[in-house]
């Protein structure tokens, strides 16, 4: 049988341990001390960690640092740099609104709030778990009656052509780029295709490229999906339970949730 021996881990067979010198479970009074505690704990309720992530889309753009010859840029003051967001800021907003709407569920009644996170009571397990997973559909339901296909196409081009519209504002005479006066969705497809099926990145990216502004762009971008059945797929919202390391549950005595947040604000 193949044995690993860590010194900062306890053997739970010692008779099978081929070093005398490991520490075990049967020899460790503390171990039976934390691990009390530890499922006094699990009894009263579980910390919560909740992430949310997927909703808010953007990109940033600095034209004065992506090494750009001179002579291919109007001179006059450094260009504004840009920071984007795929929606407008009333549609943030409402986006923003679902997701406290979520954290909102924890409260004094079912929770005991620490720098932890929120402990949620034993007894509500199943009530969050119910609402997690309406919220997860409210959200998807409204995005969708929200924005629509078409709605979210027009966000992503108007987000896109920001950017490259600040390429055509900065571009002299000199420069050798070409653009288009109409951009849309296959356009941005085909070249993401045309890149990425080569591994793109900013850094293999020529200024004397004539599409350089539409390529800089589309690798800008790479992370907004084009379309919104794809955006919808990338919203994560994912809640699991964590507790106390045993280590921390050795010295003392966990009975009540008065304990727990002694305990909490100790650590």
């Amino acid at each position: 049988m193949f044995e690993i021996n860590d010194p900062l881990q306890v053997t739970m067979f010692p008779e099978l341990a081929t070093s005398t010198s490991l520490p075990s479970i049967t020899t460790q009074p503390e171990f039976d001390q934390a691990l009390s505690n530890q499922i006094r704990i699990c009894d009263l309720g579980a910390f919560v960690q909740l992430n949310i992530s997927g909703i808010e889309k953007g990109y940033s753009l600095n034209i004065n640092e992506l090494g750009i010859p001179i002579d291919f840029l109007r001179l006059g003051d450094p260009f504004p740099v840009l920071n984007i967001h795929l929606f407008p800021q009333d549609v943030r907003r409402q986006l923003q609104n679902l997701v406290y709407g979520i954290k909102a569920y924890f409260n004094s009644d079912n929770s005991l709030s620490t720098a932890f996170g929120p402990f949620l009571y034993r007894h509500y397990f199943r009530e969050w778990n119910t609402f997690l997973e309406n919220e997860k559909e409210l959200l998807q339901r409204t995005i969708k009656k929200m924005l629509g296909k078409r709605t979210y196409s027009r966000y992503f081009l108007d987000q896109f052509s920001q950017g490259y519209n600040l390429f055509k504002q900065a571009a002299d005479i000199t420069a050798p780029w070409k653009f288009s006066d109409h951009l849309t969705l296959s356009i941005i497809q085909e070249q993401r295709s045309e890149l990425f099926s080569g591994n793109g990145a900013l850094a293999d990216l020529a200024p004397t490229d004539i599409h350089y502004p539409l390529k800089i762009m589309t690798v800008k971008t790479q992370h907004i999906p084009l379309k919104m059945v794809a955006y919808l797929k990338q919203i994560q919202i994912i809640a699991f339970f964590k507790t106390i390391h045993l280590e921390h549950l050795i010295d003392i005595t966990i009975e009540s949730v008065d304990d727990i947040k002694l305990l909490i604000e100790k650590m």
